[in-house]
């Protein structure tokens, strides 16, 4: 694989990544202006907290960039050797703002339905799972990685993989309850229009 495709698809990511990190902040702006009176733990800290946490890994990400396209300049295979210790820390800022979105939705299904909490007790384990997994690639990342991608993507495959997976089952739970709870509450209660 040539360098400049690697690097290349790398870039277009990153700047993916970072013109939705400009949409959140939008987002996260718009939130505080129409909605002062909303209790301060959503307001600071699960808001503001998931906002500088994304914002701790859009720097990794710069930094990543910087990383590749400055300081290994020239170096024909750069991408696969070596990675930077912010490539790691990058991994721990993603998997916490994941479980962070999460959680509230979780929150919010407890509140809708009540006990008993099979749901979110499902939820929150799954996602205490997805959280671990997360740590453990993000220091194994750290320690192969730093020394060789290669080796780290072939000895780490399914580590990878499993918390996206996770991520994925919980957000298909998630979905599927808050959509049976709100058709539910639309049939038994006023808001059948």
């Amino acid at each position: 694989m040539p360098f400049t495709s690697t690097l290349g698809i790398t870039l277009l990511g990153i700047l993916v990544a970072c013109v939705l990190f400009g949409l959140f902040t939008a987002q996260v702006y718009i939130y505080h202006k129409n909605f002062p009176n909303e209790s301060r733990w959503i307001r600071f800290g699960l808001v503001d907290g998931m906002w500088l946490i994304e914002l701790g890994h859009t720097m990794c990400l710069f930094h990543l960039v910087y990383y590749y396209a400055i300081v290994q300049f020239g170096v024909p295979n750069a991408i696969m050797t070596s990675a930077p210790p912010s490539f790691a820390v990058s991994i721990f800022f993603h998997g916490a703002v994941a479980v962070l979105a999460q959680g509230y939705f979780t929150y919010r299904i407890a509140r809708f339905t009540g006990p008993p909490y099979y749901i979110p007790v499902i939820c929150l384990f799954l996602m205490t799972c997805q959280l671990s997994l997360d740590m453990v690639v993000g220091v194994k990342a750290a320690i192969i990685a730093g020394k060789s991608v290669e080796m780290y993507l072939t000895s780490t495959k399914w580590l990878i993989l499993a918390p996206l997976v996770l991520r994925a089952v919980v957000d298909i739970i998630i979905s599927v309850t808050l959509v049976y709870c709100l058709l539910y509450q639309r049939s038994a209660s006023a808001f059948k229009k």
